[in-house]
């Protein structure tokens, strides 16, 4: 059930057609497999919550293994996708040791898209249009609960992306 909605806001996220594969759609769009990070939650859950940033990334870097291993003995689905990115931490830039630039915080697509000053201007934009702010629990319910919604968040979404890719294509 949760895959169910992860992929209805992963198709609005990507601009997908509904026969892309989750499974592709969570690499494009680098958003992590919604089981993955349950068990995320979990491991933090016992660690005493994760308070701590050691704890913190050893639970993401475990989360990213996972998802590569996973992604490396997929052979069903997603296959052209997987031609195209075998390693998802090179192909997405993704690092278990990431830090925001902006705030220095731990990067993460949540970090970016709900809390980081640097991005404030597109959310700002958004809850005009939306008359409410987005929690990382409410995203995907106000996604696929209004069309209108779902297209303003998408496409505050697709511009923090699209930014924040052009940074990093600068900075390398």
């Amino acid at each position: 059930m949760l895959e169910g909605v992860q992929r209805c806001m992963l198709l609005r996220v990507g601009s997908a057609y509904r026969t892309t594969s989750t499974v592709a759609l969570q690499v494009i769009t680098g958003v992590i497999p919604i089981d993955l990070v349950v068990e995320d939650h979990r491991y933090l859950h016992e660690m005493g919550n994760g308070q701590e940033l050691a704890i913190r990334k050893a639970a993401r870097e475990k989360t990213l293994n996972l998802w590569q291993r996973r992604w490396e003995l997929n052979e069903e689905k997603g296959q052209w996708t997987k031609r195209l990115l075998s390693d998802l931490n090179h192909g997405l830039g993704i690092s278990e040791n990431a830090f925001c630039v902006y705030c220095g915080e731990e990067d993460s697509p949540e970090q970016t898209m709900l809390y980081c000053h640097r991005w404030a201007p597109y959310r700002i934009a958004s809850y005009g249009e939306l008359d409410f702010q987005l929690t990382a629990e409410t995203l995907v319910a106000h996604m696929i609960e209004d069309k209108r919604q779902g297209n303003t968040i998408g496409n505050m979404i697709r511009k923090i992306i699209r930014k924040e890719k052009e940074r990093r294509a600068r900075e390398n």
